[in-house]
């Protein structure tokens, strides 16, 4: 240990026991690329195993046939005609035709509203 407080608090050292000091030495530098290049190549190798990002690796609970029903949202407390007017807002936000300023300021009213 250099002695550091920290070094001394926790009695690890702040550089990891693997690193090493760099070489100027060809052969070292060599032997070095050689073993990033291995190790790069079964990284390589790992990620072409493993199975599609868009494929599941087992089959869902839904295909496997759940014994439970899907579990129901609860009240919003809300009016049929808030809950159509908000809707209505959020469409005209996701077509565009409203501001996010202006999609906050409605949405306000509505559930300030009656």
């Amino acid at each position: 240990m250099s002695g550091s407080p920290i070094e001394a608090a926790n009695g690890f050292s702040a550089v990891p026991a693997t690193a090493a000091v760099p070489s100027s030495d060809p052969e070292q530098i060599a032997k070095a690329r050689e073993a990033m290049r291995q190790k790069m190549q079964a990284s390589e190798v790992a990620v072409k195993a493993a199975p599609e990002a868009g494929q599941p690796p087992h089959p869902s609970r839904a295909e496997k046939g759940s014994k439970f029903p899907p579990l129901q949202a609860p009240p919003t407390g809300l009016s049929s005609n808030q809950e159509q007017q908000l809707a209505s807002l959020l469409q005209k936000y996701k077509a565009d035709d409203i501001t996010p300023e202006q999609y906050q300021a409605e949405r306000a009213k509505i559930l300030a509203g009656p």
